[in-house]
């Protein structure tokens, strides 16, 4: 990953998960280059990658008990 940081969007501590969302046209291979690098360097990590459909479903579990849900 050379000089770069790459920051996950959410953390979920309980769970020990990093977690990517791709939600848009941003899902693509250029935009995904750094969450599998992240993945191969730091292969002990648990990091997820949601697409639109992962997302949406975490919204329909979740929206209601999260206050400051935003939609994507």
């Amino acid at each position: 990953m050379g000089n770069s940081v790459y920051i996950c969007d959410f953390y979920l501590p309980d769970l020990d998960v990093f977690i990517e969302l791709k939600t848009g046209k941003s899902f693509n291979k250029h935009s995904l280059s750094k969450p599998i690098q992240c993945i191969q360097r730091y292969p002990n990590i648990s990091l997820k990658i949601l697409d639109r459909e992962g997302y949406l479903n975490l919204e329909s579990k979740y929206k209601n008990y999260i206050s400051s849900w935003e939609d994507c």
